[in-house]
């Protein structure tokens, strides 16, 4: 461990139900600390149209509320997309898919991105058609 270093790793999953929902994680960042990503993920709800997936948006914002498509794109760090379910050829389909974003481990001596102090990171479901299948999102951070 590095002395001086906060361990205290944060994780907050939250469902995304409808097109153009969006959820803060936690506050915004205290003044002389950064919010350290190490790990986000999207699991896209069952139930998901062939023709339809899913696209969720890890921003930091400077308020918390994300307005419109075009502040979550101006305010984005990661997209995540999740692309429509796959039908086996019986019918059924499987619609469960998942995205975690290291690949590997989180690494908090290598984070995904940050977010800096008096920001909010925020995550939003895309509201344009074929892009707005519910799904949960997560993430793992700390501040130091």
């Amino acid at each position: 461990m590095v002395a001086g270093k906060n361990y205290n790793l944060q994780t907050k999953l939250w469902k995304l139900a409808s097109k153009g929902n969006y959820k803060v994680f936690g506050s915004s960042v205290a003044a002389g600390l950064t919010r350290y990503v190490t790990c986000v993920g999207v699991i896209q709800d069952q139930g998901g149209m062939a023709s339809a997936g899913s696209r969720v948006t890890f921003c930091s914002a400077a308020v918390s509320t994300l307005t419109s498509a075009g502040h979550v794109s101006a305010t984005a760090k990661i997209v995540v997309g999740i692309g429509s379910y796959l039908a086996s050829a019986g019918g059924a389909g499987v619609f469960e898919k998942t995205v975690i974003l290291p690949s590997g481990a989180p690494n908090t001596e290598h984070p995904l991105f940050t977010v800096a102090a008096s920001k909010f990171f925020s995550v939003a479901l895309a509201s344009a058609a074929g892009q707005s299948v519910a799904c949960e999102v997560f993430a793992q951070w700390y501040d130091m």
